[in-house]
């Protein structure tokens, strides 16, 4: 049976590039997701027109939906059996302008990246145990630094400490909600100065998730990456990005088919692993 990938929120942008490159490769399935169907099909009819021999099809997901991720997940079960790479690049951001409240900000960035990020991978697990050499590539952010960089050193070696798991990225991340929410999150040690932006904090979330999920599944290939700031409709939000999202999407197709020689749980820019974070003095 053929590989099969799933690049999640893939009707454009970096999804979009990434499904791009995995077509041109003609290797195996790929399975675009779109929260809207119409936009879906346009998506998949561009890829489908420069590639007519590449394996591709779209499918409805709303990620933020737990309805929308077990239709999705079943429907996968019934069609494909398994999944082989699943690329969890499905995410939101606010612009820096946004005058949405800092808190619904941070309610919604953290549902989407980190709350129902997570989810949808456990709901996959069971599919991607079923094939022989599965991964998932975790799009992530430099920004991360930024947000590690503004925490406090107890809050630091909280979300560093060597036996973290899972659930203790889930439990950080729902207290900096919480934090916010209350108006606390300098108080609590989250945020020292305030360049650390909700998105900011989700991604470093999503960096030591990718990392305790490779732990706790050593027989996945699990790692995050970031694709530099890029041409997207969220890249946009925050100025005039240096890259194009053709040139984002290279480390996400790299992570999914690239001979990685095992190596599992790292952070990933331009196809080379970034140093792990490091508690301050």
């Amino acid at each position: 049976m053929s590989s099969i990938t799933v690049v999640t929120g893939s009707n454009q942008g970096l999804g979009f590039e990434a499904v791009r490159k995995l077509a041109r490769q003609a290797n195996g399935h790929t399975i675009m997701t779109s929260r809207n169907a119409t936009r879906g099909q346009e998506a998949l009819g561009k890829v489908q027109n420069e590639f007519p021999e590449a394996s591709v099809e779209v499918m409805e997901l709303d990620l933020d939906s737990d309805a929308s991720q077990e239709a999705f997940v079943k429907a996968i079960e019934e069609k494909h059996g398994k999944v082989s790479c699943l690329v969890n690049n499905a995410g939101v951001g606010y612009a820096p302008t946004s005058d949405v409240p800092v808190k619904d900000q941070t309610s919604q960035t953290f549902s989407t990246n980190v709350f129902q990020t997570i989810k949808f991978t456990d709901r996959m697990l069971p599919l991607l145990n079923k094939d022989a050499n599965p991964r998932i590539v975790v799009l992530a952010s430099t920004l991360s630094q930024t947000a590690f960089a503004s925490l406090s050193s107890e809050a630091q070696k909280r979300i560093t400490t060597e036996d973290l798991t899972t659930t203790d990225v889930l439990a950080f991340a729902k207290d900096y909600v919480k934090a916010v929410a209350e108006d606390k999150a300098k108080q609590e040690g989250f945020a020292e100065n305030a360049e650390a932006t909700s998105y900011m904090m989700s991604k470093l979330c999503d960096v030591q998730f990718a990392r305790t999920y490779a732990r706790e599944h050593p027989n996945i290939i699990v790692n995050s990456c970031c694709p530099g700031w890029c041409v997207t409709a969220m890249g946009q939000k925050a100025g005039n990005p240096p890259r194009s999202s053709e040139e984002g999407a290279e480390v996400m197709a790299f992570l999914a088919t690239a001979d990685l020689d095992g190596t599992s749980g790292e952070f990933w820019y331009d196809n080379k692993v970034l140093p792990a974070f490091t508690v301050s003095a």
